[in-house]
């Protein structure tokens, strides 16, 4: 995602989805003359993209961190901590 700010970037989490989201907006102003004639020139863009994931029971949403850095997007979710490992029961 180069050029965006981290202002920019939206992540949102609705039960088990987490959906990212990134909306820019740029104006590109210019002022130029040619044979005494003043022109002004103005240019607008916008871009929107947007991903949705579903995510597992064993996810750790509270845990979850995000950064942007050098126009990388990282976002980390760590397993949530099993509460009881597995048990085996011999047959007698």
């Amino acid at each position: 995602m180069p050029g965006v700010k981290k202002e920019d970037v939206v992540i949102d989490v609705d039960g088990e989805v987490v959906r990212v989201s990134v909306a820019s907006a740029a104006d590109k102003e210019e002022d130029t003359e040619e044979a005494g004639v003043t022109y002004h020139r103005v240019e607008r863009s916008s871009s929107y993209a947007a991903r949705s994931l579903r995510l597992p029971p064993s996810a750790d949403l509270g845990a979850m961190k995000a950064k942007l850095e050098a126009g990388v997007l990282e976002v980390t979710i760590p397993k949530k901590a099993e509460a009881e490992a597995k048990k085996r029961i011999a047959v007698e």
